[in-house]
């Protein structure tokens, strides 16, 4: 998974370095990948700070301020512009992410801080409708009704309720 992350990245175009890039750190036998510089060919530079939070946001339950609300019901407030006006994904693009997600109670379900590419063909269709309005570059904050997700009930390794992700758009790979 971080060789394909790294890869996602080069895919971009790392930027120049004259000396030799640092090596993956070990940490109870998980290989951390080091920090990557992605430069766009296109001039569209991607927002920066650490992303997402470890933390569940003040407003995990429910949004505070401007948000756009899809024809599906899902709730999206834009944290960081990127590239405006540029494609947004289609329906059976892959993307590749940044990403953390809680149920409202603010119990984390997935956080990923490494770059990851997402079919979004197989995610929830709350994620990937909220997934479509977004720019790369784009962070925003999306409530995904359960109806969208994985319903109201709790299952074995799915969580029930209405969520909330966190999501950076690194890049978009069109469906062929």
């Amino acid at each position: 998974m971080v060789a394909a992350g790294i890869a996602a990245a080069a895919a971009l175009l790392v930027a120049p370095r004259s000396d030799p890039p640092p090596a993956p750190v070990i940490v109870d036998g998980l290989e951390i990948a080091p920090r990557v510089t992605v430069v766009a060919t296109d001039g569209c530079m991607p927002p920066t700070g650490e992303f997402p939070s470890l933390n569940a946001p003040g407003d995990v339950a429910a949004p505070r301020g401007d948000v756009q609300v899809t024809p599906s019901g899902v709730r999206v407030r834009v944290l960081a512009e990127g590239c405006a006006g540029r494609n947004h994904p289609g329906p059976s693009d892959v993307v590749t992410v940044r990403m953390a997600g809680w149920t409202m109670d603010g119990i984390e379900i997935v956080h990923m801080r490494g770059l990851t590419n997402l079919p979004l063909t197989a995610v929830v269709p709350g994620f990937r409708d909220g997934v479509q309005l977004m720019h790369r570059g784009d962070r925003v904050r999306m409530w995904v009704p359960s109806g969208l997700a994985y319903g109201t009930t709790r299952t074995a390794g799915r969580p029930g309720g209405d969520l909330t992700f966190d999501v950076e758009l690194v890049d978009i790979k069109p469906s062929r």
